[in-house]
């Protein structure tokens, strides 16, 4: 029995055409790309698994429109007083019980923490803050809070064939 193994070349134009079209929208139909590629639906199919086969596709990731979800995005700067790692413990694991707080970065400089906060008023939104404050005052010195309005789709990778969907 003959065995043909056919090896998947990622650098031909199909599948970086299907990196560049997810780049630009990372949700877009397979039935879609085809169309564009002029392509069938099977080729992009099989073109895409290969993609994440070899891990040249890690994931795919969306943008929420915080409006039409009726809720208002913030991300609120923590300046720390003192580091306390116990306390620090807490804090985090308050973030992370808390159904408001969706995201706890640490970082450094002026501000040691970014907490991301979806809400869906400024009223809940200072009222969490307040008790934020009251809660870990031993450990805050400030807070700044700053509204998302936009978040625009960032890619640290070119978009090779930008004109695909124009």
């Amino acid at each position: 029995m003959n065995v043909v193994v056919v090896s998947f070349d990622v650098t031909t134009d199909n599948p970086r055409k299907i990196i560049s079209l997810l780049l630009q929208d990372g949700r877009m139909e397979f039935a879609r790309m085809a169309r564009i590629l002029c392509v069938s639906t099977g080729l992009v199919h099989k073109h895409y698994y290969r993609l994440v086969e070899k891990g040249v596709i890690t994931k795919i990731t969306y943008t929420p429109n915080y409006a039409a979800l009726g809720l208002k995005h913030f991300r609120v700067l923590v300046q720390i007083l003192r580091y306390d790692k116990v306390r620090m413990d807490a804090l985090y694991h308050y973030a992370a019980r808390h159904p408001h707080i969706v995201n706890y970065i640490q970082i450094m400089g002026n501000w040691q923490l970014i907490l991301e906060i979806e809400i869906e008023t400024n009223d809940a939104l200072r009222e969490l803050l307040r008790d934020i404050r009251t809660e870990f005052k031993d450990l805050i010195t400030d807070l700044q809070k700053n509204e998302v309005y936009h978040i625009d789709k960032f890619t640290q990778m070119a978009v090779e064939y930008p004109n695909l969907t124009s």
